[in-house]
């Protein structure tokens, strides 16, 4: 009888600091998903961004999007919502495919009725011919925080990662704990620019040849050309989705980041060729949806020819990503390209797209 009632208790007392655990966890809410939890502002605190943005995609308080890969995660919010009467959320993540990318836009856009501006980067995984369509990358992609059953959502937070984000989350809460990221999505994931040595990154760059630097093939432009017209992009027709997803009025941004010379494709070399092939697609497709803008800065320039203004061959410096961001806001008045550093590939000055920003509308928040 004894152990009967030993058993009980321990038994009893188990659920109830499971029960009280698990309520706390859903209190605090580390994801921002938990309908019932305290509207408290939540840092997206998680090192995966795939867990942490479906909450900052469904805050009402945004009207425009940055979507794209770590290339594209310097944009800053707060540098673009007063050049551009904007309230942005950088949700840019990680290696994200572009099937990822398209599964925060739409947690996005299913959230609001009126989106003022879209800005896509569109990197080197959206111009791979005849590649598979990969649509996880190493990063896990929790889809129960993409979809719109929110009660599913609580079947996922009873577990050892939910608590440690939930104890990250309270000791932001109580003021214990230094943010690292912005409440707009934006975190600059440089290292401290104390640290910047040249001849390190020099090193980076050059000790592994790299797409530019990299003996090639020698191929006959004739034939390269009779190849052109064959090859497929699969995620191209996603990137098209994507573009017409969003409310005609929106003002959809596409740019190709500047990489570093050395991660571009050797020239006269078939990867080369397809790069441009990409390119000439994707202009196509500006021209046939409303409102779109594409800008080029993958390509030989002054940008990507210093080595200074680099980390790695994909990341380039805070500087850049200043430059870049007032260039986009640049091309919405101006057609006039600077050879130099970016290209105009939509609308140029013989297209007969009119330029325009997007009138004020009410934003519109979601039951989810």
């Amino acid at each position: 009888m004894i152990w009967k009632d030993y058993v009980r208790t321990l038994l009893l007392t188990t659920l109830l600091a499971a029960g009280t655990l698990y309520l706390w966890i859903l209190l605090v809410d580390p994801y921002n998903n938990v309908w019932f939890s305290p509207p408290l502002e939540r840092e997206p605190i998680s090192k995966n961004q795939r867990y942490s943005y479906p909450g900052l995609a469904r805050n009402p308080r945004f009207d425009s999007v940055i979507i794209g890969t770590s290339s594209a995660r310097l944009l800053r919010p707060g540098q673009l919502d007063p050049l551009l009467g904007a309230s942005f959320v950088n949700l840019a993540m990680n290696a994200a495919t572009s099937y990822e990318q398209s599964q925060i836009l739409s947690v996005f856009l299913h959230n609001r009725e009126f989106v003022r501006y879209a800005i896509f980067g569109v990197d080197e995984i959206w111009c791979e011919p005849g590649r598979t369509l990969e649509q996880y990358s190493s990063y896990h992609f929790p889809h129960w925080l993409y979809d719109d059953n929110a009660w599913n959502d609580l079947l996922y937070l009873f577990n050892s990662e939910a608590l440690s984000q939930a104890w990250s989350q309270f000791r932001n809460f109580l003021g214990w704990r230094t943010p690292r990221w912005g409440m707009d999505g934006y975190r600059n994931f440089l290292p401290p620019a104390s640290t910047y040595d040249i001849d390190k990154v020099r090193k980076e760059l050059y000790e592994e040849p790299g797409e530019g630097q990299a003996a090639i093939e020698q191929i006959a432009p004739a034939r390269i050309a009779a190849e052109r017209t064959g090859w497929t992009f699969p995620d191209l027709e996603l990137l098209r989705a994507m573009l017409a997803a969003p409310p005609r009025e929106t003002v959809r941004i596409l740019f190709f980041p500047p990489y570093h010379h050395t991660h571009l494709p050797a020239p006269a070399s078939r990867k080369e060729a397809a790069l441009d092939e990409c390119k000439t697609r994707i202009r196509e497709m500006a021209g046939s949806l409303p409102n779109v803008h594409v800008l080029d800065f993958m390509f030989r320039s002054r940008i990507t020819l210093a080595d200074e203004n680099y980390w790695d061959r994909v990341h380039y410096a805070l500087p850049v990503a200043e430059l870049i961001g007032a260039t986009l806001v640049a091309g919405l008045t101006s057609r006039e390209e600077s050879g130099d550093t970016y290209r105009i590939l939509w609308p140029t000055e013989a297209d007969p797209q009119p330029v325009g920003r997007p009138h004020q509308q009410a934003t519109h928040q979601s039951a989810r």
